[in-house]
């Protein structure tokens, strides 16, 4: 495995032929006190763009997962999530071909004008049938169902195993509705469930998790969440963090990544 500095904010790696793009900290760093969510998010995603290009990728085929950090998610969201829909159809990002697993939340940036910065993760060399798509419409809808654009989780197959990213995932049903308003535990129990369906459809459980991230819009939550994700993920490394959720309802999100050892797929590269 090698692993090359291509820019400040992207590196390399190259593991058996195949080429991983990790990107972070990117953000388009203004020096307007007054900037425009929109604007800067259109600014990061050209800029991942142009990277993977000048690799022979592009970020509708490379593109694998993102995480969103919104200074303010109850006043940035919307701006981002409208003009991150606009430059996918542009990218050919659609409902009819596929979205970007991804995570929204707030969080900050070293810039004090960026309201938007973002993580991102892309496969270059990618084979025919290597990647998929995960949900569950008995319990989540198609997120284009209230107007945004990403996957619930997208599933990489290699020659002998499979990797899940699971896209941050709220207490949400099949309509798109948010379930349990005002009850942590509630939310956090149907959160899991939905988890649990999307890690189902990929041909994984609970056990293949690797990691989880769980964001909380009240950190006074902490305690009583803390220990029913002891319960539920024993042997799970987990980190809990204050990072307000999308939509003011949801008092907490979870994201992870899950491996499943259990493939036998010799058509497909090894990892």
């Amino acid at each position: 495995m090698t692993k090359t500095r291509l820019a400040a904010r992207h590196v390399l790696v190259t593991r058996n032929g195949r080429r991983y793009l990790w990107s972070a900290g990117l953000g388009s760093h203004p020096s307007d006190p007054e900037p425009s969510a929109a604007e800067q998010t259109r600014a990061i995603f050209a800029t991942l763009a142009d990277m993977l290009r000048g690799l022979g990728g592009s970020l509708a085929q490379n593109c694998m997962r993102t995480w969103i950090y919104l200074r303010n998610a109850d006043v940035f969201y919307q701006g981002m999530v409208s003009a991150r829909r606009e430059l996918f159809e542009s990218a050919g990002l659609t409902a009819e071909t596929h979205y970007i697993a991804s995570t929204g939340i707030e969080g900050g940036s070293p810039n004090r004008h960026d309201v938007v910065s973002m993580d991102a993760l892309s496969l270059l060399d990618l084979k025919p049938g290597q990647v998929s798509y995960l949900n569950d419409f008995d319990m989540l809808c198609a997120t284009k169902d209230y107007g945004v654009t990403f996957e619930r989780g997208t599933r990489i197959a290699f020659a002998d195993r499979a990797h899940l990213y699971i896209s941050g995932t709220a207490s949400i049903d099949y309509a798109g509705r948010v379930l349990h308003p005002g009850d942590v535990c509630r939310q956090l129990d149907r959160a899991i469930a939905n988890v649990d369906a999307l890690l189902r459809s990929g041909g994984a459980a609970r056990e293949d998790m690797q990691h989880l991230i769980v964001y909380l819009r009240d950190a006074s939550d902490y305690p009583r969440v803390s220990g029913m994700l002891r319960e539920s993920f024993p042997d799970v490394p987990t980190v809990v963090v204050h990072g307000p959720v999308c939509r003011p309802e949801w008092l907490v999100e979870i994201e992870g990544i899950a491996a499943v050892g259990r493939e036998n797929n010799p058509v497909q590269p090894a990892f």
